[in-house]
């Protein structure tokens, strides 16, 4: 059965930390991977960790180009050839261009910052990238030209569904202000998510909204967090639409939703979406 949370806990509750210790993000050449990057270096600076880029040589653009059918065209320039090598040497300039851009960003958010490349499958790589202690960062939609409609990228879909350590999805910058939405069920497994969200809503100076559907759970984390610097609310989490109650909550302003919920429907909100 599980322990819910009760005046008992308040003092764990008080001193325990989040269960991160560093960001990972994963890059590629599309305006999101930016939005991302600033998002994962304001976090990375905010809770004095480490920031790790990843990019990552996808391993099934490399097995097309040696298809004896396999060409580039480009507008203007027509058609040539294309062939592994030539790939290989594309992939490596584009490394060289996110790296430096995203270097620049990680600087000027004074994060600790690290960069790497890895050759593979995408999804698998970035998952075995994040280790023990490391939130993994990614954009919702990994190709710029999607549009809102076409719903969530492969790879962020994959992430989703199979990976099982904290993971962080976004499509546009965190900005200041936004809120911070924390969805509980009053769990003491849930602490650390509980400390999570009063972090990050100290970081990006932001209001703290909390949903559940448990009363004790809502007393209690009213006592407890009486003390935070930043305006905090709560509010009952009705059966229905999570996303629609969501937007409701934050009043369409976006911010970051934090939960243990693996659930499409939270995917499907205009919010961030940390899991832990």
């Amino acid at each position: 059965m599980t322990e819910m949370m009760t005046e008992h806990t308040r003092d764990e509750s008080q001193q325990i930390q989040p269960p991160i210790r560093r960001v990972v993000v994963a890059l590629d050449a599309s305006p999101c991977s930016r939005a991302v990057l600033r998002s994962a270096a304001r976090i990375a600076a905010g809770l004095n960790i480490q920031l790790e880029g990843l990019f990552v040589e996808d391993v099934r653009l490399l097995d097309l180009a040696e298809l004896p059918i396999a060409a580039e065209v480009r507008t203007p320039g027509g058609v040539r050839p294309f062939n592994r090598s030539l790939a290989e040497r594309e992939l490596g300039l584009v490394a060289q261009t996110v790296e430096k851009w995203a270097g620049q960003i990680a600087r000027s958010y004074k994060a600790e910052w690290h960069f790497q490349v890895v050759r593979g499958d995408v999804a698998q790589s970035v998952m075995e990238a994040a280790g023990p202690g490391a939130l993994l960062s990614l954009g919702r939609f990994g190709n710029p030209i999607y549009t809102r409609s076409r719903g969530m990228g492969s790879v962020a879909r994959r992430v989703l569904g199979e990976h099982q350590k904290p993971l962080l999805l976004l499509h546009r910058e965190i900005r200041p202000g936004q809120p911070i939405l924390l969805i509980t069920s009053g769990a003491v497994e849930e602490l650390p998510l509980v400390a999570m969200a009063v972090r990050l809503s100290q970081v990006y100076t932001s209001p703290l909204i909390v949903l559940t559907e448990n009363p004790a759970a809502e007393a209690f984390l009213a006592a407890a967090l009486a003390d935070q610097p930043q305006t905090v609310s709560f509010h009952r989490l009705e059966s229905g639409n999570l996303a629609v109650q969501i937007f409701a909550h934050s009043r369409g302003r976006g911010g970051i939703v934090l939960s243990h919920r693996r659930d499409a429907e939270l995917a499907e909100s205009e919010c961030a979406l940390l899991l832990l």
